[in-house]
């Protein structure tokens, strides 16, 4: 894979190192103004297998478009990555870092804040924060934020890779898991679980931080609607370059948080965006163009090879997810008894492995016998708020993609009362009351 196993001498130490010493010359970043047309931040939340992809991102990042000195534009980036690829028992503090080109034309990244090395991304307290500081630093009316680590869309913190801890629940098979730890785990930490093994891709999978804490290597996770409180302003745009957050009930979370949402329905692989057309899109036009964002994304897979021709995008206007809420309650309620009786490998899906949570929102209507007519309400309220929507024909060379509505969605049939309980009270599920 392009990323994976690339030297890090120009990744994490070297940003560093220009970072510094572009913080303490007077040719970068000096310029600071007391209103700013629009801000990016790029959240690179890389304590975790993904380090090395993440910081070849920053690189790449960096390549492109960065705002000029004397722009009333900011690229900032909030980055704790490891030093090294899977060294967790080392530190790494967290930084705060503005992008910005001189005036000779030369790239600096001035390090603006660094946070100890206790800091945790994942945690709302540590993350809110730091989306403080960089408000206060450049104030605007104007927001929007890229976050790239693992992500496992609406589902509740640890679930995904500790089901069958949290749920007891025979009835499944063991999922893949780490060696049990030998010492009391730290308070809302799990046993840490690798996201691949030999022989199989490396994809991008909200957030996670890995730690070694005593004795035991750790993660620490965030639940979506925790996340989304943590942001201090309203955002114009919310993208995720993560795995499995474009599902209706992670965009519903973003209303009120964000105009538009960015994700993917399915795993995505682990490099990611097309990060040196990211700011450009983001921040050199008249406004961001979020279709372009979505479009440069397909485009570097769609003509990919085996496995790597995997790409699900969508871009969703969350303001006009109401009428779709109000569409699919009906539904729901009408079709309730056929959608607890469907089985998961009749309902297009976007998952891999034992993870049965991703399914297609308009199969799972399409197969409980929802009408032509009751479909084509359907049709467009999601038109009214998927405004782009883009899919390979296959994912990770596992599965066919046959059916795209641009958002997927929890199934209730799967077993999990654990699950269903959490997912009573988000907030998609109280407006389309799916699971009662």
């Amino acid at each position: 894979m392009r990323k994976g196993l690339k030297i890090l001498l120009a990744g994490f130490a070297a940003l560093l190192v220009l970072a510094l010493a572009a913080s303490c010359g007077k040719e970068g970043g000096d310029a600071r103004f007391d209103d700013y047309e629009r801000v990016m931040i790029m959240v690179s939340a890389g304590r975790n297998s993904l380090s090395s992809n993440l910081l070849d991102d920053l690189r790449e990042l960096r390549e492109g478009y960065v705002p000029a000195w004397n722009e009333h534009k900011a690229l900032v980036i909030i980055s704790h990555n490891l030093e090294r690829p899977y060294v967790y028992a080392e530190a790494t503090e967290a930084y705060v870092i503005r992008l910005v080109r001189g005036r000779s034309g030369q790239v600096f990244a001035d390090t603006l804040k660094r946070y100890p090395e206790t800091t945790v991304l994942t945690d709302k307290a540590d993350f809110e924060a730091i989306l403080r500081y960089v408000g206060a630093e450049f104030p605007s009316k104007h927001y929007g934020m890229v976050y790239s680590s693992h992500g496992w869309g609406f589902l509740p913190k640890g679930y995904y890779n500790h089901r069958d801890e949290l749920e007891k629940d025979t009835s499944f098979a063991p999922a893949r898991r780490a060696p049990r730890a030998s010492v009391r785990m730290p308070s809302g930490a799990f046993p840490y679980v690798p996201d691949a093994v030999d022989g199989e891709p490396r994809t991008k999978s909200v957030g996670q931080e890995v730690f070694v804490e005593n004795g035991a290597t750790v993660a620490y996770e965030m639940d979506i609607t925790d996340f989304a409180a943590a942001i201090p302003y309203h955002l114009d745009y919310m993208i995720f370059d993560a795995c499995l957050m474009g599902g209706v009930e992670t965009a519903w979370v973003f209303r009120d948080k964000a105009d538009r949402f960015i994700g993917s329905q399915a795993e995505i692989v682990s490099d990611g965006l097309d990060y040196q057309q990211l700011a450009s899109r983001l921040l050199e036009g008249d406004a961001p163009d979020l279709e372009g964002v979505c479009q440069d994304f397909y485009d570097m897979y769609k003509y990919a090879k085996g496995w790597r021709q995997t790409a699900t995008v969508s871009l969703v206007d969350t303001g006009a997810l109401d009428p779709l809420a109000a569409v699919c309650k009906l539904l729901f309620a009408k079709y309730r008894s056929a959608i607890l009786a469907l089985q998961p490998d009749r309902v297009q899906h976007f998952y891999s492995g034992d993870h049965p949570w991703y399914f297609d929102l308009k199969d799972v209507l399409i197969q409980a016998g929802a009408t032509q007519e009751e479909l084509a309400r359907l049709q467009n309220a999601l038109d009214g708020c998927v405004l782009f929507k883009r899919a390979t024909p296959r994912v990770l060379d596992l599965y066919d993609v046959t059916v795209f509505s641009g958002l997927s969605m929890y199934l209730p049939s799967v077993p999990g009362e654990y699950l269903r309980s959490y997912y009573r009270q988000l907030g998609w599920n109280q407006a389309s009351g799916l699971v009662e």
